[in-house]
């Protein structure tokens, strides 16, 4: 056999050996997924839904520079601007992961919620109306409604919702209460096309849920 054979033969030994020796510590190398490929929609869906909560944790830290009574009343309506654009650029993005994924029903929550924030209650409820036909059982979207619905004046709707949330989740049914309790103050002080009969009937249903509420929760501390 000339030297050239041999060597060739030789070569042709050693790699079946290194497969046998990779097989045996199992197995071949695993080829990385190419990271050029476009991603998939529910992978646009979750990264716009993600930038969309962004936007929003951006608006509530503004929010809490214009609740601080240190800030000076010249930076106020600056401020202002700030948080309502960061909403209107929370809606755009949330808008667009329910665009790729239609049945992302958090990110209709958050875009309910958005629209709210915007004082656009007609959208809100459309969202919220959507995210839960997706999850009937979004307590968040249900106590988010309710909200909703009180920003339209449609008391019968909002205490249905607070009906609902009691069975559910009752921690975001006393959130609900606390936001009816707020509402029917702001509407004393500025009516806005309610009548006072149906302020005052409404204040004393949510006064005698509030009164059963701790009423359950001193009778809890009991035992």
């Amino acid at each position: 056999m000339c030297e050239a054979i041999r060597r060739a033969v030789l070569v042709l030994v050693m790699l079946g050996l290194a497969g046998s020796m990779a097989l045996a510590a199992g197995g071949s190398k695993i080829e990385e997924p190419d990271t050029t490929a476009p991603p998939s929609p529910e992978q646009q869906a979750n990264e716009r839904y993600n930038q969309g909560l962004q936007y929003r944790d951006d608006a509530w830290r503004l929010q809490k520079k214009l609740d601080n009574p240190e800030t000076p009343e010249a930076k106020r309506a600056k401020i202002e601007k700030k948080i309502r654009r960061a909403y209107e650029s929370s809606v755009r993005e949330l808008t667009a992961a329910v665009g790729f994924k239609p049945d992302h029903f958090q990110a209709l929550g958050s875009l309910g919620y958005a629209y709210r924030q915007l004082a656009d209650f007609e959208n809100a409820l459309g969202a919220y109306d959507a995210a839960l036909e997706l999850n009937p059982d979004y307590a968040e979207a249900i106590e988010y409604r309710g909200e909703a619905y009180l920003g339209l004046n449609r008391i019968n709707e909002a205490q249905n919702a607070y009906r609902i949330l009691l069975e559910k989740n009752a921690g975001l049914a006393a959130e609900l209460l606390g936001s009816m309790e707020a509402w029917i103050a702001a509407r004393r002080a500025e009516p806005g096309g309610i009548e006072i009969a149906q302020l005052d009937g409404f204040a004393r249903w949510v006064e005698d849920r509030d009164q059963a509420a701790s009423g359950s929760s001193l009778h809890k501390g009991r035992w």
